[in-house]
Protein backbone atom coordinates (compact mmCIF):
# COMPACT_ATOMS: atom_id res chain seq x y z
CA UNK A 1 0.00 0.00 0.00
CA UNK A 2 1.00 3.25 -0.97
CA UNK A 3 0.11 6.23 0.86
CA UNK A 4 -0.77 9.22 -1.08
CA UNK A 5 -1.85 13.07 -0.10
CA UNK A 6 -5.40 13.62 1.25
CA UNK A 7 -8.56 14.54 -0.97
CA UNK A 8 -8.38 18.22 -0.09
CA UNK A 9 -11.66 18.36 -1.09
CA UNK A 10 -12.41 17.02 2.20
CA UNK A 11 -11.19 19.42 4.68
CA UNK A 12 -10.10 16.45 6.40
CA UNK A 13 -5.86 16.13 7.22
CA UNK A 14 -5.03 12.97 7.68
CA UNK A 15 -1.79 10.98 8.39
CA UNK A 16 -1.97 8.54 5.78
CA UNK A 17 -4.23 7.67 2.52
CA UNK A 18 -4.29 5.69 0.21
CA UNK A 19 -6.95 5.48 -2.85
CA UNK A 20 -6.81 1.52 -3.42
CA UNK A 21 -7.72 -0.09 -1.55
CA UNK A 22 -9.42 2.95 0.73
CA UNK A 23 -7.32 3.46 3.55
CA UNK A 24 -7.77 6.09 6.01
CA UNK A 25 -4.69 6.18 8.58
CA UNK A 26 -4.34 8.76 11.90
CA UNK A 27 -0.67 8.04 13.97
CA UNK A 28 -0.04 8.38 17.38
CA UNK A 29 3.60 8.87 18.71
CA UNK A 30 3.02 8.81 22.52
CA UNK A 31 5.53 6.20 24.45
CA UNK A 32 4.45 5.17 27.30
CA UNK A 33 0.96 5.28 29.23
CA UNK A 34 -1.73 7.48 27.88
CA UNK A 35 -2.88 10.47 30.24
CA UNK A 36 -6.59 11.63 30.32
CA UNK A 37 -6.17 14.08 27.71
CA UNK A 38 -4.07 12.18 25.49
CA UNK A 39 -7.36 8.98 25.45
CA UNK A 40 -9.50 12.42 24.55
CA UNK A 41 -7.18 13.01 21.15
CA UNK A 42 -7.01 9.55 20.28
CA UNK A 43 -10.64 9.50 20.41
CA UNK A 44 -10.73 12.79 18.24
CA UNK A 45 -8.73 10.86 15.84
CA UNK A 46 -10.84 7.46 15.54
CA UNK A 47 -13.67 10.32 14.89
CA UNK A 48 -12.15 11.60 12.00
CA UNK A 49 -11.42 8.40 10.08
CA UNK A 50 -14.80 8.01 10.64
CA UNK A 51 -15.35 11.29 8.98
CA UNK A 52 -13.47 10.48 5.95
CA UNK A 53 -14.99 7.49 5.44
CA UNK A 54 -18.55 9.50 5.39
CA UNK A 55 -17.32 12.26 2.94
CA UNK A 56 -15.54 8.82 0.72
CA UNK A 57 -19.29 7.99 0.52
CA UNK A 58 -17.75 4.12 0.60
CA UNK A 59 -16.61 1.65 3.19
CA UNK A 60 -13.11 2.31 3.94
CA UNK A 61 -10.44 0.23 5.77
CA UNK A 62 -9.61 2.95 9.13
CA UNK A 63 -6.10 2.70 11.32
CA UNK A 64 -4.94 3.88 14.13
CA UNK A 65 -1.12 3.09 13.98
CA UNK A 66 0.40 3.87 17.37
CA UNK A 67 4.07 3.43 18.29
CA UNK A 68 4.00 1.88 22.04
CA UNK A 69 1.26 -0.86 22.74
CA UNK A 70 1.26 0.35 26.09
CA UNK A 71 0.01 3.96 25.15
CA UNK A 72 -3.03 2.17 23.64
CA UNK A 73 -3.77 -0.33 26.60
CA UNK A 74 -7.23 1.30 27.20
CA UNK A 75 -8.43 0.43 23.69
CA UNK A 76 -7.35 -3.40 24.61
CA UNK A 77 -9.19 -3.35 27.78
CA UNK A 78 -12.98 -3.41 28.08
CA UNK A 79 -13.62 0.39 28.13
CA UNK A 80 -15.78 2.54 25.71
CA UNK A 81 -13.09 3.19 23.34
CA UNK A 82 -12.31 -0.32 23.28
CA UNK A 83 -15.87 -0.39 21.86
CA UNK A 84 -16.19 2.61 20.00
CA UNK A 85 -12.96 1.15 17.98
CA UNK A 86 -14.72 -2.33 17.32
CA UNK A 87 -18.40 -1.09 16.89
CA UNK A 88 -16.98 1.10 14.00
CA UNK A 89 -13.82 -1.13 12.66
CA UNK A 90 -11.00 1.22 13.29
CA UNK A 91 -8.14 -1.64 13.28
CA UNK A 92 -5.36 -0.46 16.27
CA UNK A 93 -1.74 -1.19 14.64
CA UNK A 94 1.11 -1.26 17.08
CA UNK A 95 4.05 -0.17 14.97
CA UNK A 96 7.65 -0.81 15.90
CA UNK A 97 10.38 1.93 15.06
CA UNK A 98 14.12 1.15 14.40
Amino acid sequence: MTLEPNPSEWGIKLDGYCPEPLTFVEVWARIGKAKSAQRHKVMNDCTKLLLAEKKAGKPAKKILAVLCDEAIQFLRSNTWQQQFAQEFGIEIVAVEVP
